[in-house]
């Protein structure tokens, strides 16, 4: 039986490594390239001759303290079931990782994913929405360039938005965009713009991974009228997708996804 061990980064092949998250039907945050953008330092574990493949977000704080946390923009981490749990229960230092299974002291945490197929249809009160924004002559513009973004997520980010985060944001986007798979689209309404979505598709699956609203704009529907777009567009090209929302735990948020048919499920929190 093969074994698993923790593997210099600088031996591994990243093109093997992404076949295997693939071959294992895992997420796209758990790919080499993905890991590289969000995480500074990680530590690549291995079973056998890439037979599977797990990125732990393991390194020191200060050169002294170990640290174990989630990375912004993973949702979840994926491996082993088995092996992934003696990691983390052994592991003493800093510690607050989301895996994506249940287990006895975990705290559960919500994220809304959509199975968008040749049947789905907005409903009613979404519909409602949509035809709020179309009254203001609204333009879908599918591409849209990184300093916009950037500009206007300083503008409009609805939190605080450390340094950290924003070149984090960065460089995912910037991997994302040379591999074909990373993309802005946004709305202007009446010249302005009132919305931006930073979305990652790839393997007939989407990740929403960040959106901005202007506030003068959010009561004309600009998100709801830009997502419907997104979504009428992929029915078009006929590719069965799954739409991850990457969130939210927060109730206003979810309540937002699930007009779209989006269901909640679950991954867990483990400190």
């Amino acid at each position: 039986m093969s074994a698993w061990r923790i593997v210099s980064p600088s031996t591994l092949d990243p093109e093997r490594w992404d076949a295997c998250v693939r071959a294992n039907k895992r997420e796209i945050f758990s790919e080499w390239w993905y890991w590289n953008a969000v995480c500074s330092g990680w530590q690549p574990w291995m079973k056998g001759d890439y037979e599977d493949v797990m990125a732990l977000p393991i390194k020191r704080k200060w050169g002294i303290v170990p640290v174990m946390r989630t990375p912004l923009y993973v949702k979840w981490l994926e491996g082993d079931e088995d092996q992934l749990l003696r990691i983390v229960r052994a592991f003493v230092g800093i510690r607050c990782v989301h895996i994506p299974f249940e287990i006895d002291g975990a705290t559960r945490k919500s994220f809304q994913e959509l199975k968008l197929d040749s049947t789905w249809a907005p409903s009613k009160e979404l519909a409602k929405n949509i035809r709020k924004a179309e009254g203001e002559n609204p333009q879908f513009i599918e591409s849209v360039s990184w300093d916009d973004f950037f500009s206007f997520m300083k503008q409009y980010h609805p939190y605080a938005w450390p340094q950290a985060q924003q070149k984090a944001m960065h460089k995912l986007y910037t991997n994302a965009h040379e591999r074909g798979a990373g993309k802005i689209a946004g709305v202007k309404m009446q010249g302005h713009w009132a919305a931006m979505q930073f979305y990652i598709c790839q393997h007939s699956k989407a990740y929403l991974i960040q959106n901005a609203v202007a506030p003068n704009w959010r009561n004309r529907e600009p998100m709801p009228f830009l997502l419907n777009t997104l979504f009428r567009h992929w029915q078009q090209n006929d590719v069965p997708r799954t739409v991850n929302f990457m969130g939210s735990n927060n109730p206003g948020v979810a309540r937002f996804n699930e007009k779209f048919g989006a269901l909640s499920m679950h991954y867990w929190e483990i400190k």
